[in-house]
């Protein structure tokens, strides 16, 4: 039977169950000893010849290690209401993360930082991420404000040529191919259509899909930096991600603060001085 073929066979529980499970290289039967299951059972549950119980789909999920987000889908796709919130920035919870993003904003001056959606859109930006958004883009934006829509797209400021980003980056293809290659993993699971989409859009920008087909080495090094020129100097920049460890919320589980640090003694004094010391 084809792969097109056996998914048309699945309940829309077991086409999640079954994206989420072969994304981590788990079969049935190892789903099944995780949660406490027997793989017939499973088998029955993704093709929807069981109806499985809200229980279950809680110990699935869990064994899944499903972020807030999946979960919610998995649970609604069996008709139970959801467990996690989706907070909007605008109302009384959207204050309340505001308030923890600037926080941890503000710990990484004054070196750059940003909030980022699960869209790699940017929400909000510290003074130094304000002052570089200035200098590479030419684009004022106000530091440690909720920042309206249409927002800065990391990824698509990282590929377009036509967005001032990508050549600014003096080794872009190797910064480029990193970053493709993670945008893709995080696909794997093939669940988050709209993801899929800008991913498509991506792979048609000039010298893109390339990088995903070339057999290029890694650089031999601890940590790639990315190098970006601001005016006659280049900076050397490496980047830490940092995620909020007890969310009970979907959009606060999926948001990441991403902040650069100097890579070098050069670059360290580089930005003190634009930043004013």
């Amino acid at each position: 039977m084809s792969r097109m073929s056996q998914e048309a066979t699945l309940s829309p529980v077991g086409w999640i169950l079954r994206q989420c499970r072969e994304s981590r290289g788990l079969s049935q039967f190892d789903l099944a000893a995780l949660g406490g299951v027997s793989a017939r059972h499973l088998s029955c549950v993704e093709t929807g010849r069981a109806e499985p119980s809200r229980e279950l789909l809680m110990r699935l999920s869990s064994s899944l290690c499903m972020g807030a987000r999946d979960r919610n889908a998995l649970l609604c796709a069996a008709g139970y209401l959801p467990i996690h919130r989706e907070t909007r920035w605008e109302d009384a919870h959207g204050t309340e993360l505001a308030k923890a993003v600037r926080l941890l904003l503000r710990q990484s001056e004054p070196f750059a930082a940003s909030a980022v959606d699960r869209d790699h859109q940017v929400v909000m930006v510290n003074e130094a991420m304000a002052l570089f958004v200035g200098i590479l883009l030419g684009q004022q934006v106000p530091a440690y404000t909720l920042l309206p829509p249409p927002r800065l797209d990391l990824l698509r400021l990282t590929f377009d040529p036509a967005l001032g980003m990508r050549g600014a980056i003096v080794n872009w293809e190797e910064v480029a191919r990193w970053v493709l290659h993670n945008a893709r993993a995080e696909l794997a699971g093939g669940r988050d259509r709209r993801a899929m989409e800008r991913f498509s859009a991506l792979l048609e920008l000039p010298g893109v899909a390339a990088l995903l087909t070339d057999a290029k080495p890694p650089p031999q090094m601890v940590l790639l930096p990315m190098q970006i020129r601001i005016g006659d100097q280049v900076a050397s920049l490496f980047s830490t991600i940092t995620t909020l460890g007890t969310a009970l919320d979907v959009t606060a589980s999926e948001l990441r603060i991403e902040a650069w640090h100097p890579a070098d003694d050069t670059t360290d004094a580089l930005i003190r001085g634009l930043m004013g010391g």
